[in-house]
């Protein structure tokens, strides 16, 4: 076995390389092995060669040397996706894109692009979701329909089931209220090779999806002739889909919706016990729309107290009623009003590139203000290569007209806090009017329109993973965390890491079809870093606004713009030390924000598999708690014991006596047993204060955990170790199936 044991900052350069190999490295059948990252990026800078042609390669070359190096990364899509995969479906090259719920192929379309990997912001604002058809109660008349095996296959099928239940200009309406038989045989099993080195997720995702979105609307029905197409119900069918998605492993579906500040029932759709009434909401972020300065201080206030607990929904501020976001809230957008006929869904996409913060020094490590500007340019010039790929069939010309009429760029910086350099106005300035310089030029050369929104700052989730840097304009969680990942189980990866490393591995709680892992990544950083309890509350809103005041403002051409008043963002993660004077700072400066996101200080042990977890050692559990952390450990393996290894679900019914307990009758004793002795311990040694209880077993089994993980924990050549890909022989379980020439083998 391959293995180095002396590398710094080893949790990082594993979780870095199990990014890679586990969603972006493919298997090369002529090397016989997987391919390297040099050569992956070779690959997306000839998917650019391959659209533009010769004239492209000067940038190309300019551009090469720090991508190899990692000193700015492309659209992560277009490393997933590459040469023909993105020629033959140019959504795939997207990060993100958005769309109003006003026709009703915007679910089937949806569901495409979800398919294609891409993020999917909605508005199920009333001014849209009152356009949508009535629903009406099928009749007993049954017709078939036989599912293609592609996306647009998929997308096909979602849109003959609405067709169902609706009657509308979109739709197929031959299908109109009859029951459908669907016929997933041509459907390849799962983990039969598809095109692109994916694995196929079989047709269970897909089957559960369109059976639950079919008893959603046959209750909601009911025995009534027609009912309308409600908010909540629009909603609860993009969570199936956006389930289907999550089931493939192509990508997590990553949606978010917009509601507006008086629909009570999407307000309070992921409120009390969702997670265990309505898991599929999980789906999305949830927000309420605030068209800036028309809302009291005490409004505000009663939305942002709303998200307590396991509550989850946010807000975000807008400049204009028809203004629509990504699902992280950096792009903005709005072209409503560029929708000619509004009687077929349309979608307006954006793409993203990171700029590494830690890659901005000299040959001595110093911070440079050349290498930043250098950065910028080449980062732009790829995101303008990124911006001219505007063929979308499936999704119509409308929406390649809107794309291609008002072209956006998202020039994302990570690791904002590795370099606090760049906290510089005028630095910021000067390398946003680079960006929007660059575009203009390299727009000129592949004719395509200057962008009209150029810089923005991602959370950077996947980037800063492969990076190995604080993600976003964030801080480092802590000195030492986990950080957990999900993995899909038919990937080598995760087939390496369950016998290699099965420690690592929990099932994933977002998992509806048990088609993933969670892997458990134990990360350490230096004395010196800049961590979460550093950066809080009012002092990192503060940075927030200053980029958004100077990166983001700068690069922007209002001139190009289909509305003035658009902006695009800093995605954001605010730490709550003092609610009140955050909540008073945010009210007081909303032109300077839009979405703000919240998290308690204890936000990372109040949902279970967060993507960040925080551990302490012995002395500092000691040091937080006293003698309990010492005496803690049997309840833990007890609670494990009891509950199948889910502490999480265990202590919620310690903090909520309502909620039910599942089991044969002795499963049930001892469980309830288990839940006095924990309410017996908290009133022993934290005068019965049961959420420090809570925290303190968290935290303990946390630190079990990395004890456990680190003793055999060392760094895997992944390109060597791993096997050449195992898919089924599709001939021996059925037929493959074409598309009009859509067939994604």
């Amino acid at each position: 076995m391959s293995i180095s044991t002396n590398a710094p900052d080893k949790g990082k350069e594993f979780l870095s390389q199990l990014k890679l190999y586990s969603d972006y490295l493919k298997w090369d059948s002529l090397l016989n092995r997987y391919e390297t990252w040099e050569e992956a990026c070779d690959k997306v800078l000839n998917t650019h060669r391959m659209r533009y042609g010769s004239i492209v390669d000067p940038l190309l070359d300019e551009v090469a040397e720090s991508y190899y190096h990692k000193e700015f990364l492309s659209s992560q899509r277009n490393l997933q996706f590459r040469e023909e995969q993105i020629l033959k479906n140019n959504a795939k090259i997207y990060n993100c894109c958005t769309t109003y719920a006003y026709a009703p192929d915007v679910f089937n379309k949806g569901f495409f692009v979800l398919l294609s990997g891409t993020g999917l912001g909605v508005s199920l604002k009333k001014k849209f979701v009152s356009q949508l058809p009535l629903l009406y109660k099928r009749s007993h008349k049954v017709k078939s329909f036989t599912i293609p095996d592609s996306i647009e296959g998929w997308s096909e099928a979602i849109k003959v089931l609405i067709s169902s239940y609706c009657h509308h200009p979109s739709l197929y309406n031959e299908y109109f209220r009859n029951q459908i038989k669907f016929d997933y045989s041509e459907i390849r099993p799962m983990g039969a090779a598809i095109s692109g080195g994916f694995k196929a997720p079989g047709p269970d995702g897909l089957k559960q999806s369109i059976e639950r979105i079919e008893m959603l609307l046959d209750q909601y029905i009911g025995e009534t002739e027609s009912a309308p197409f409600k908010s909540i119900i629009a909603y609860d069918v993009f969570m199936q889909i956006s389930d289907a998605v999550l089931s493939g492993g192509v990508r997590r579906s990553a949606m978010n919706i917009i509601m507006d500040p008086d629909d009570d029932e999407l307000i309070r759709a992921k409120t009390g016990h969702w997670r265990q009434t309505h898991p599929w909401r999980a789906r999305s972020n949830n927000s309420v729309g605030l068209l800036r300065h028309t809302f009291s201080y005490d409004e505000f206030n009663d939305l942002v107290s709303i998200n307590e607990g396991d509550n989850d929904l946010g807000f975000v501020f807008m400049s204009h009623e028809d203004e629509m976001f990504n699902p992280c809230f950096e792009i903005g957008f709005n072209f409503y009003d560029q929708i000619k006929n509004k009687q077929e869904a349309v979608f307006q996409f954006c793409n993203l590139n990171e700029l590494n913060a830690s890659a901005c020094v000299n040959k001595h490590g110093k911070f440079s203000e050349d290498k930043f500007y250098e950065l910028c340019r080449k980062s732009a010039i790829l995101g303008t290569l990124q911006a001219g790929y505007t063929s979308f069939p499936y999704l119509g010309k409308q929406t390649e007209a809107v794309v291609a009429g008002e072209a956006l760029l998202g020039i994302s910086i990570t690791g904002w806090m590795t370099r606090p350099e760049l906290f510089d106005e005028e630095i910021l300035k000067k390398g946003a009017e680079i960006v929007k310089q660059t575009n203009k030029q390299v727009a000129l050369i592949i004719g395509i329109r200057p962008a009209a929104r150029t810089t923005t700052v991602k959370p950077s989730g996947n980037a800063s993973v492969i990076l190995k840097t604080a993600s976003g304009i964030h801080p480092e969680h802590s000195k030492r965390y986990f950080r957990i990942m999900q993995l899909n189980k038919e990937s080598e990866t995760a087939k390496y890491m369950q016998v290699h490393y099965p420690e690592m591995l929990e099932e994933s709680l977002w998992s509806n079809t048990q088609s993933d892992w969670v892997v458990y990544v134990p990360c350490e950083n230096h004395d010196n870093v800049i961590i979460k309890d550093d950066m809080q509350g009012v002092k990192h809103l503060k940075l927030i606004e200053l980029v958004q005041n100077s990166w983001i403002k700068y690069g922007k051409n209002e001139e190009n713009c289909y509305n003035k008043l658009t902006n695009h963002n800093v995605s954001n993660t605010v730490i709550i030390d003092d609610k009140k004077e955050v909540v008073d700072y945010i009210f007081g400066h909303q032109d300077n924000f839009s979405a703000v996101s919240f998290i308690s200080r204890f936000g990372d042990k109040d949902y279970a598999q967060a993507p960040f977890t925080s551990v302490l050692n012995t002395e500092e559990l000691v040091h937080k708690y006293g003698d309990a952390a010492i005496f803690m450990s049997g309840l833990i393996v007890d609670g494990l014991h009891y509950f199948a290894n889910d502490l999480w679900t265990a202590v919620k019914l310690v903090l909520d006596p309502k909620l039910p307990i599942s089991g044969t009758r002795s499963d049930v004793l001892l469980k309830k047993d288990w839940l006095r002795r924990v309410k017996q311990f908290s009133h022993n040694y934290f005068h019965d204060d049961l959420t420090t209880t809570i925290y303190c077993m968290k935290d303990v089994h946390l630190w079990h955990k990395w004890v456990k993980i680190k003793r055999h924990f060392r760094l895997v050549d992944f390109v060597t170790l791993l096997n050449k890909p195992e898919y089924m022989d599709v001939s021996k379980t059925s037929a493959i199936a074409c598309s009009g020439g859509s067939c994604e083998i």
